[in-house]
C-alpha cells in the first residue's frame, strides 16, 4: 500500500510540475512569492539547490535502508523517509531542469 501511495505522490508531483509550464498557469502562479523567487534563481543557484535537494534525498533513502537493515522501523518513520526521498528527488530534478533553461 505504501508503494502505491509513493507512486501516486510521484505522479502528482510530475503533473504539477508540467502544469507549471503552461501559459495559463504561469500568470496565476506569479501571484505567489515562492514562485517569483523560483523564477529569479540564477542557473548557479538552481544547480546548488538541486544538488542540495538530491543529496538530502539520497541521505533519506540511505537512512531508510539503514533502518530496514537493523530491523523493521516504525511504519510512520519509514513512510516519512520514503516520502521525503520522493519529494526531494523530484524537486532536485525540477531545479536541475530550471538551471538548464
Amino acid at each position: 500500500m505504501t508503494i502505491l501511495a509513493l507512486a501516486l505522490l510521484f505522479v502528482v508531483l510530475i503533473v504539477a510540475a508540467i502544469a507549471f509550464e503552461t501559459d495559463r498557469a504561469r500568470p496565476l502562479l506569479r501571484h505567489f512569492a515562492w514562485f517569483r523567487r523560483f523564477e529569479q534563481l540564477s542557473a548557479a543557484e538552481a544547480r546548488f539547490y538541486g544538488t542540495l535537494a538530491l543529496g538530502l534525498g539520497v541521505c533519506c533513502f540511505a537512512a531508510l535502508l539503514t533502518l530496514n537493515l537493523f530491523g523493521q522501523p516504525p511504519r510512520w518513520l519509514g513512510t516519512m523517509l520514503a516520502v521525503a526521498t520522493v519529494v526531494l528527488t523530484t524537486a532536485a530534478a525540477g531545479l536541475f531542469s530550471a538551471a538548464d533553461e
